[in-house]
């Protein structure tokens, strides 16, 4: 819902530039530019740049077409220091096969509870398999 807002407002035809920015910063920081203090240029710029990203990431999506009642659609990113990002549209049953429910249940079990420890291993392998 967020993002059909932002959408509309990216997209609003405004006569002018103030006018504009403000109805973007009303979207984003629920402010107007009148109300913004230092920290809410930065702010602001961070969340514009971020909602881009997310419609960007949006857009992809909706290219590979998906039935939402069936599969589950993924964009996948992973990006490592000095390498380009590698990206991958991933599709699957919304229905876990017994044998890939299985699987998800074992990884959960090997990777424990230490999120830091389970993202690295999980970036690594994922980085492999892109």
């Amino acid at each position: 819902a967020e993002l059909r807002v932002f959408q509309d407002r990216i997209m609003s035809k405004l006569d002018d530039r103030e006018s504009w920015l403000n109805s973007m910063a009303n979207c984003i920081l629920n402010k107007s530019l009148t109300s913004f203090e230092d920290a809410d240029e930065r702010t602001f710029q961070d969340q514009f740049q971020q909602r881009i990203h997310e419609l960007d990431n949006l857009c992809e999506l909706a290219k590979a077409n998906p039935n939402a009642e069936e599969e589950d659609v993924f964009r996948l990113g992973i990006s490592a220091f000095g390498k380009k990002e590698q990206t991958r549209i991933i599709r699957r049953p919304k229905q876990l096969s017994e044998g890939d429910a299985l699987i998800e249940k074992e990884i959960r079990a090997l990777l424990g509870s230490d999120k830091a420890r389970s993202l690295a291993i999980l970036a690594r392998l994922l980085q492999e398999q892109l």
